[in-house]
């Protein structure tokens, strides 16, 4: 049981998953982890019921990239992720969308050693656990840099936009943030995200 004994009323419940690496999701004998978390469902007392959810902007925004966009090297100088306080977060407030992250350290256009290509690593959420991407989302955010030691290769940045260009459908703006490092990903970002070239600012 989480909780027992509680007074008459209306109770939250948070729940929070303990940061662990991409090696915990991507080398398990390329199957799901046993021990990934998966809320199978909830079991109230008898009399009791759910609150109604609360509400969520309508357009949804999936941040994909590293350990950056798993929010790892907050302000407070932690090497732990928190997703919940990651840039992701306060791009979909600006843009009043809901955030969703699918970013893991270590992850790269390439191989990195853990994580797969992010060709072959965007439409799952672990190893053995494919997603669906197509018609969900209203905006697509990418952000790698060079965990590979790529520098940036023109091969592996087009083989993964294009590949997610066709996974999330015409109905998705993909956007692809310039590495922090300066490598220029201007000729891929004209070809597969409609001539991107400019920042975007939100007040």
């Amino acid at each position: 049981s989480v909780a027992t004994g509680l007074t008459p009323g209306a109770h939250t419940l948070q729940l929070w998953v303990q940061w662990f690496g991409s090696g915990n999701l991507w080398t398990v004998d390329g199957v799901v982890p046993d021990y990934a978390p998966r809320i199978l469902g909830v079991q109230l007392d008898v009399g009791a019921g759910l609150s109604a959810p609360p509400s969520v902007p309508t357009d949804k925004l999936i941040c994909f990239g590293d350990s950056i966009t798993a929010g790892a090297r907050l302000p407070d100088g932690s090497s732990l992720g928190d997703p919940q306080y990651d840039y992701c977060q306060y791009v979909g407030q600006g843009l009043n969308s809901e955030p969703s992250n699918s970013a893991y350290p270590g992850s790269a256009w390439g191989f990195a050693g853990i994580v797969p290509a992010f060709a072959d690593m965007f439409g799952y959420y672990w190893a053995g656990q494919p997603r669906t991407l197509t018609g969900i989302f209203r905006r697509a955010l990418v952000n790698l840099g060079t965990n590979d030691g790529s520098e940036g290769d023109g091969s592996l940045i087009a083989a993964g936009l294009t590949a997610l260009r066709t996974a999330l459908g015409s109905g998705t703006s993909l956007y692809v943030v310039t590495p922090f490092n300066g490598i220029s990903m201007s000729l891929a970002m004209t070809t597969y995200c409609g001539g991107l070239s400019a920042p975007i600012t939100v007040a």
